[in-house]
C-alpha cells in the first residue's frame, strides 16, 4: 500500500459509489489502520453528496493538513477592491465643462418625479443645496455643469447622476438617471393645489373670439371642463349684480296658445319638450262661457295621470293657479287639458318652463 493517497481514494462515499475525478485532489499523509473518512463535505465547501455539513477546518486537522485562512484572504479580496474603489473615484468628474450654471432658480427644480417602473425620485432643497431621495437613498446634490447635478460619491449607497430637462415653454419637467445601464426618465408630477385656489379658478370663461367654456370644480374629480349641453352661463348688469330669473332662463320659458275646448274631450295644449326634457307648469288660468259647470284636470299626457284639477263654474266661471315651484310632468311627455264635461267652450292657458332635472 502506498504512503500517500488522493483524497478521493479515501472516502466511502454514500451508497459505495465513487465518482469521476474532481477539480481539486490533495494528496495526504496515509490514515492510521483502520480509519476511515465519511464523505460529509468537500475540503473547500460543502458535498454535494453531503447528509449535513461538516467545518472544513475539522476536516483539514483530521488529515494533518495546514488551516486555510479564508478570513485573511476575503479581508485582502475587499481590501483591493476598496483601493480600486477609490482610485476609480478620484477620477470622476474629469468630464466636468467648467463656468456653467444651472438654468433655473434651485427652486425650479423642486418637486416629485415619476417613472412607472422605478417608481417616484424627489428632489427638495435645503441649506441652498438641492437633496436627492430615491428609494430612502437620500444626500445632498451638487451643481456639476449646466442642468446635471451630482450626489457624493458613497462607499454604499454610490453616486447618483441627475440631469434634468425643460418643456417648450422652458419650465422644468423631466429628470434623467442611468438605471440598469439604460437612461431612465422621471417625468414631473403637477403640484396638488389648494382646495381654496382651485374654487376661485371655476367659473365661467370666453376667448377673444367669443367662445365660452365653464369649469367645475368637484373634491372627488378636481378641475374639469363643463360640456356645452351641461354649461350654465352667470349675466350681470352694467352695475356687475348678477341676473337672476325664477326657475330658468328666458329660452327655456313656456307659454301655451290659449286652447277652447267644446266638446270635453282631453286636449294637449304644451307638446313634449324633447328626450329627457321636463316641462313645469308655474300658472294656469281656467274659463268657462258655458251655462254648465265643470272641471279641468291638467294630464302628463292626452290619457294619462291627472297632475291637477282645476274648477270652472258655469258662466264665465273659473281660476287661476300659480305654483311657486312648478308642477312637473313626465319628460317628452305633452300637457293636456281634459274638462269633466262639454261646454259652449272652455278656455285653458298655461305657462311653465322646461328643465332636464
Amino acid at each position: 500500500m502506498p504512503d500517500t493517497f488522493f483524497l478521493p481514494d479515501l472516502y466511502e462515499f454514500p451508497q459505495g459509489s465513487l465518482p469521476s475525478p474532481y477539480g481539486s485532489m490533495h494528496p495526504v499523509r496515509r490514515l492510521p489502520p483502520g480509519l476511515k473518512l465519511v464523505a460529509i463535505g468537500w475540503l473547500d465547501g460543502p458535498s454535494p453528496f453531503a447528509q449535513g455539513e461538516t467545518d472544513p477546518g475539522v476536516v483539514r486537522k483530521l488529515l494533518g493538513l495546514d488551516e486555510t485562512p479564508w478570513i485573511q484572504r476575503g479581508l485582502d479580496i475587499r481590501l483591493k477592491n476598496k483601493e480600486a474603489g477609490t482610485k476609480a473615484r478620484t477620477k470622476a468628474g474629469e468630464d466636468r465643462v467648467p463656468n456653467t450654471k444651472p438654468s433655473h432658480a434651485l427652486a425650479d427644480y423642486v418637486g416629485d418625479y415619476e417613472n412607472a417602473a422605478y417608481g417616484v425620485m424627489k428632489i427638495g432643497l435645503k441649506a441652498n443645496a438641492l437633496q436627492f431621495d430615491f428609494h430612502k437613498i437620500r444626500m445632498p446634490m451638487t451643481h456639476v455643469h449646466y442642468d446635471r447635478f451630482d450626489t457624493p460619491d458613497d462607499e454604499e449607497d454610490g453616486k447618483w447622476s441627475v440631469n434634468f430637462r425643460t418643456n417648450p415653454q422652458g419650465d422644468i419637467e423631466q429628470a434623467v438617471m442611468s438605471l440598469d445601464e439604460a437612461e431612465a426618465t422621471f417625468t414631473r408630477k403637477p403640484e396638488k393645489l389648494e382646495p381654496t385656489l382651485l374654487t376661485r379658478l371655476s367659473g365661467s370663461y370666453e376667448t377673444p373670439s367669443g367662445t365660452k367654456i365653464q369649469i367645475r370644480y368637484q373634491e372627488s374629480s378636481g378641475l374639469t371642463l363643463v360640456a356645452n349641453a351641461d354649461r350654465t352661463d352667470a349675466f350681470a348688469g352694467i352695475d356687475g349684480v348678477p341676473i337672476t330669473r325664477p326657475h330658468a332662463n328666458l329660452e327655456d320659458l313656456i307659454t301655451a296658445t290659449p286652447v277652447g275646448i267644446t266638446d270635453g274631450s282631453s286636449t294637449s295644449i304644451i307638446s313634449a319638450a324633447g328626450s329627457g326634457v321636463k316641462i313645469y307648469l308655474t300658472a294656469c288660468t281656467v274659463s268657462n262661457s258655458g251655462s254648465t259647470g265643470v272641471t279641468v284636470d291638467l294630464r302628463d299626457g292626452t290619457g294619462g295621470a291627472v297632475k291637477w284639477t282645476i274648477p270652472a263654474a258655469a258662466t264665465f266661471g273659473g281660476a287661476h293657479i300659480t305654483w311657486p315651484d312648478g308642477l312637473a310632468f313626465t319628460a317628452n311627455t305633452p300637457v293636456a287639458a281634459d274638462p269633466s264635461g262639454s261646454s259652449t267652450t272652455v278656455t285653458v292657458s298655461c305657462e311653465g318652463f322646461k328643465s332636464k332635472i
